[in-house]
């Protein structure tokens, strides 16, 4: 059984009763297992994310990844299929989500939602930069 709370994970090991602690990233939000997305549970364990980051857990409670920053105030997964785990991150609240692929075996980042973030706001300060007119009339 997994219990996310806070800044945290608890995998309660039944019927034993033991109790592992996983530290997240920032504040838990989601917790997905494998029949949210018609998987196998064997293999598959859950995801876990946090309005930050996102993380595979093994049943058994062993981290296998976890990601680098994914938002700054949500990530949600949308889809797993074909070994890609895809989902956006809330960068710019409200309503700036970005989106991400992630691959399923080792979390490495395929779409970086960071760099789309970075683009917007690039392209904000940018194109609200009034240049003065560099005309002179005497």
């Amino acid at each position: 059984m997994a219990v996310g709370f806070g800044h945290f994970l608890y995998i309660v090991g039944l019927p034993e009763g033991s109790v592992r602690t996983l530290s997240m990233l920032d504040c838990f939000e989601n917790l997905y297992v494998a029949a949210d997305f018609d998987l196998e549970m064997e293999s598959f364990g859950f995801l876990v994310t946090s309005y930050g980051d996102a993380m595979r857990v093994s049943r058994e409670g062993e981290i296998i990844w976890r990601t680098k920053r994914l938002g700054y105030d949500g990530v949600l997964v949308h889809e797993v299929s074909n070994g890609v785990v895809r989902g956006s991150g809330e960068w710019d609240p409200p309503g700036g989500w970005e989106d991400f692929e992630l691959d399923l075996r080792s979390g490495a980042v395929l779409i970086d939602p960071e760099i789309a973030a970075d683009r917007k706001f690039a392209s904000m300060v940018f194109s609200s930069d009034k240049s003065p007119d560099s005309g002179s009339s005497a």
